[in-house]
C-alpha cells in the first residue's frame, strides 16, 4: 500500500540534473519537511509507479540518502526514512547555537539601514505566524528571519555553513513545532509519565481527533497516525464511534517494530483518544496481581488459620497463604485428596498441626480454610471440663435437693445449646447463643459466638478473595435439612431481584430453584453452561450437589460476551467494504488447511484498482470509496464458493480460490479477467466512470505455501500494471 505521503510525491523534471538526482532531490525535500515521516517505509516498486521511473533511479537515490544519513536500509525489511534521537538535535544544535552567535555579532556591526528594517517587519511576521496552527508558515517565517542575519555578515563561507545546516534544522525544527500545538496536562510529559509508571504501562499517547499523536510519554512518536501502519491502522474504527474501547494483539508496532500490545479509548468529554502500551514481559507482571498465587499471598492472617485454592483437576494448590505450598500437591502436606471434594468440614493434619478443613468448589478450583484445632478449641475444652467439674460437684452435694433446679436450669439449656450448636453443624452461621443462666454457660455462649463471629469473617474474607477476582459473581447454597438459601449480596444484583422478592428467596427454596431454571431456558450454542436471560444479557449458571447440600454459582458473562464477538467482528472484517481483513483473512486460511490437499487445486488472486486517485482528486475521497465498494460487490458476486474475498488494504484486494477442479479454477480466474474493462460504476450525484482494475493470479496442486502463492500473484498484478500502462499511453488515455 503506497502511504498518502507517497502520492503526493510530484517530480521534478525541469531541473538539468540526470535522473538520480532529480529523483533524490524529490525525495530529500519530501523527508526534510516531514512530508515523509520518520520510519515510513521507502518501497521502490511503489515509488518508482507513483514517480514513473524504473526501479535503478530510486535504489541509487535511496543509497544517496543513506550516505547523507536521511534514510536506513533494515535486514529483511528494507529502506525506511531515519528516525530522529535527542542525541542528533543536540549535535546540531550545538553547532548551530556557535555559529548564529557569531553571526549576530557580525551582523551587529554590519548591517544595514534597509535590512535592519526588513528584519523588524519579518520579526512581526513572524509573531503572527505562531499565532496559527501552520507548521510549515511557522517554520518558513522562522528561515526569513535568519536568513536576513546571514546575508548581513557579508561573509559568503559564514552562510553556506549556515546553509548546509539548515536543511537538516528544517527537519528538526517541523517536528518540534508540531509538539508545540499541544497545551495543558497532555503536554506535560513528566506528568505522563509518572501516570504511565502509576498504571504499570510502558507507553501511553494523546491522540487527536483526525487520529495523530500529538502527546505521550514517547516524545519520538509524535506525528504518527492511524494511517500510519498496520498496527495503528487497527484503531481507526475508534474515529467513527466514540464509544468504541478497544484492545489490541500482541504485536510490533509501526514505529520501532518491537512487540508490544496496545488498548485505546475516548476520554469522558470525548476531546482526545487515551491509548496505552506494554511490553509482553510487562503483561505477565501485571497479569500476574490478579493470579491466584499472588492473590492468597496478599490475604492477612494470623498463624493459626490457612487459606488454599487446589486445582480440581490436577489437586495441586495453586493459590495459599503460605507460599510455600504452591505448587505442592495436598498429599504431600499429610491431607486426604479425598475430602477435598466434601462440601463438609473436616479434619486432618496440614504440615504436621491437626486443623479443622473446610473446601467449597468455586470454577475450577476448591477454595478451603484450615483453622487449627488449638486455635478452634483452646477455650472450649477447659470450659467444657470446668462446667463438668461443677455438675458433678453440685450433683454429688445437693443431689436431691437440686434435682429438680438442675432439671430446670442447666438440663433445658444444654438441651438449648445443643439444639443451636445441630442448627451450626448444618451449616447456620447467624446462630446466637444466649444462655445466661450461670456464669459459666454465659462463658461457654461467649465462646462459642466468638467462634461463629470468627468462622463469619472467615467467610467475608473469602467473599473478599473472590471480589478480586474482577468478576461478578453470585453463590448460593441450600441444605435440605434446613430448608432454607443462604447466598452472597450480588446474587441480587445479578437477577435484577426486587427488596420484596429479596425477602421470599432465602426462606422457600422451591421458589429460589424455579427461579433459577428460568434462567436456563435458552443456553448460548457454543458456550458452556451459559445462558441469554432476555434484554441481551447473559448468566453462567454452575451448580452441583453433593449429599444435602447444593451449591450454585451465577457469574454475569454479558459485557464479556458482547465485547468478545464486537471486537472479534472488527479484528476480522475491514469497515469500509464489509470483507475480510488481513486478520480475518489469516484466520479463515488456518481454518481451511485440510480442504487445500490433493486432489484439489486452489488459487490466489491479486487485485488492484486502477483509477483511485483519479476518482479521489477528480470527484472527491467519498465517490473514491463508492469506487471501492463497487469493485468489492462485484468481486463478491464472482467469488462464488469456497473462495476467501479480501480488502488487503488502500486499492488492493485478495481472492483465495480453494477445493476446486483445474478446469473450474481456470474458467474462474478467465471470468475475473474479463471483467477488467466494460464495467462501469455509479457515483454520487449521477456520475459514471469506467471500473478498471489490474490482477495477477498464482494457482497450486495440493499442499501449498500461502505466502509464496500471493508473492507470485503480486509480481503478475504489477506486470499486468505495467502493460496496462504503456498500452494506455500509446492510446493516449490516463491510467493512475
Amino acid at each position: 500500500m503506497v502511504s498518502k505521503m507517497t502520492e503526493d510525491l510530484t517530480l521534478n523534471m525541469d531541473a538539468y540534473l540526470p535522473l538520480r538526482d532529480v529523483v533524490f532531490n524529490t525525495l530529500r525535500e519530501a523527508i526534510l519537511k516531514g512530508e515523509l515521516k520518520p520510519g515510513e517505509r521507502l518501497m521502490e516498486l511503489q515509488l518508482a509507479a507513483k514517480l514513473g521511473v524504473s526501479r535503478t533511479p530510486i535504489r541509487e537515490a535511496i543509497r544517496m540518502l543513506e550516505q547523507e544519513g536521511l534514510a536506513v536500509t533494515i535486514p529483511r525489511k528494507g529502506a525506511e526514512v531515519a528516525k530522529m534521537t535527542e542525541k542528533d538535535m543536540e549535535d546540531v544544535l550545538q553547532i548551530r547555537e556557535a555559529l548564529d552567535e557569531l553571526a549576530a555579532k557580525i551582523a551587529c556591526e554590519q548591517i544595514s539601514e534597509e535590512q535592519l528594517e526588513e528584519l523588524v517587519a519579518t520579526m512581526h511576521e513572524f509573531e503572527e505566524s505562531t499565532k496559527t496552527n501552520n507548521v510549515k508558515k511557522i517554520a518558513e517565517a522562522d528561515v526569513k528571519f535568519h536568513d536576513i542575519i546571514y546575508q548581513s555578515t557579508g561573509n559568503p563561507k559564514l552562510v553556506n555553513m549556515l546553509n548546509n545546516l539548515r536543511e537538516q534544522m528544517y527537519r528538526y525544527r517541523v517536528e518540534y513545532l508540531k509538539d508545540e500545538k499541544n497545551t495543558g496536562a497532555r503536554n506535560d510529559l513528566y506528568e505522563l509519565r509518572k501516570i504511565a509508571e502509576f498504571m504499570e504501562v510502558d507507553e501511553i499517547h494523546i491522540i487527536d481527533a483526525a487520529g495523530e499523536i500529538v502527546s505521550g510519554t514517547h516524545p519520538q512518536y509524535y506525528g504518527y497516525s492511524f494511517d500510519s501502519g498496520e498496527q495503528m491502522n487497527y484503531f481507526k474504527p475508534m474515529l467513527k464511534d466514540k464509544s468504541l474501547k478497544m484492545v489490541q494483539d500482541i504485536e510490533p508496532n509501526t514505529a520501532e517494530h518491537k512487540l508490544m500490545q496496545y488498548s485505546a479509548m475516548w476520554n469522558s468529554t470525548g476531546e482526545f483518544i487515551v491509548e496505552a502500551g506494554i511490553e509482553p514481559v510487562n503483561v505477565s507482571k501485571v497479569t500476574e496481581k490478579n493470579e491466584l498465587p499472588y492473590i492468597f499471598s496478599q490475604l492477612c492472617v494470623n498463624p493459626d488459620t490457612s487459606y488454599f485454592a487446589v486445582n480440581a483437576e490436577t489437586e495441586k494448590i495453586v493459590g495459599a497463604t503460605d507460599t510455600e505450598l504452591v505448587g505442592m500437591d495436598m498429599k504431600e502436606i499429610g491431607l486426604n485428596t479425598e475430602k477435598i471434594h466434601s462440601t463438609k468440614g473436616f479434619s486432618g493434619m496440614i504440615n504436621g498441626k491437626r486443623s479443622y478443613i473446610v473446601f467449597k468448589k468455586v470454577a475450577d478450583n476448591y477454595i478451603g480454610v484450615a483453622v487449627t484445632s488449638k486455635a478452634l478449641y483452646e477455650r472450649i475444652p477447659l470450659n467444657m471440663l470446668y462446667l463438668a467439674v461443677c455438675l458433678v460437684l453440685i450433683a454429688l452435694a445437693l443431689f436431691k435437693a437440686v434435682t429438680r433446679y438442675l432439671d430446670r436450669e442447666v438440663v433445658q439449656k444444654i438441651g438449648e445449646v445443643n439444639g443451636k450448636l445441630h442448627k451450626i453443624t448444618m451449616g447456620d452461621l447467624n446462630v446466637k447463643i444466649d444462655v445466661q443462666s450461670s456464669r459459666e454457660f454465659f462463658e461457654l455462649s461467649r465462646y462459642i459466638n466468638e467462634m461463629l463471629q470468627s468462622l463469619l469473617v472467615n467467610d467475608r474474607k473469602m467473599t473478599y478473595v473472590l471480589g478480586k477476582t474482577d468478576m461478578h459473581i453470585g453463590v448460593y447454597e441450600y441444605n435440605r435439612q434446613m430448608k432454607r438459601v443462604r447466598f452472597t449480596g450480588d446474587i441480587l444484583q445479578i437477577l435484577k431481584t426486587g427488596t420484596e422478592a429479596a425477602w421470599k428467596l432465602p426462606s422457600d427454596w422451591e421458589d429460589f430453584k424455579k427461579y433459577i431454571r428460568t434462567m436456563q431456558k435458552e443456553p448460548v450454542a457454543g458456550e458452556n453452561e451459559i445462558f441469554a436471560v432476555g434484554n441481551g444479557k447473559y448468566l453462567k449458571i454452575e451448580e452441583i450437589q453433593e449429599g444435602e447440600e447444593i451449591f450454585g454459582v451465577i457469574t454475569d458473562v454479558t459485557e464479556e460476551i458482547r465485547k468478545r464477538r464486537e471486537i472479534e467482528y472488527q479484528r476480522d472484517h475491514d469497515q469500509l467494504t464489509g470483507l475480510f481483513n488481513r486478520t480475518g483473512r489469516d484466520t479463515r486460511l488456518s481454518k481451511i488447511l485440510e480442504e487445500c490437499r490433493e486432489p484439489y487445486y486452489c488459487a490466489a488472486v491479486m487485485v488492484d484498482a486502477d483509477g483511485l486517485k483519479m476518482v479521489n482528486d477528480t470527484y472527491g475521497h467519498e465517490n473514491g470509496d463508492e469506487y471501492l465498494k463497487r469493485i468489492a460487490e462485484m468481486l463478491k458476486q464472482e467469488a462464488g464458493e469456497n473462495s476467501i474475498l479480501c480488502r488487503q488494504g488502500g486499492d488492493e484486494f485478495t481472492l483465495f480460490y480453494y477445493k476446486y477442479g483445474k478446469e473450474a479454477l481456470v474458467q474462474k480466474i478467465e471470468a475475473l479477467k474479463a471483467l477488467q474493462s466494460g464495467q462501469k460504476v455509479r457515483l454520487r450525484d449521477g456520475l459514471t466512470v469506467d471500473l478498471r482494475f489490474s490482477m495477477g493470479s498464482s494457482m497450486a496442486y495440493g499442499a501449498v505455501d500461502y505466502d509464496k502463492m500471493y508473492r507470485e500473484a503480486d509480481e503478475k498484478m504489477y506486470e499486468d500494471k505495467r502493460m496496462r500502462k504503456k498500452l494506455a499511453e500509446e492510446t493516449n488515455t490516463i491510467e493512475s
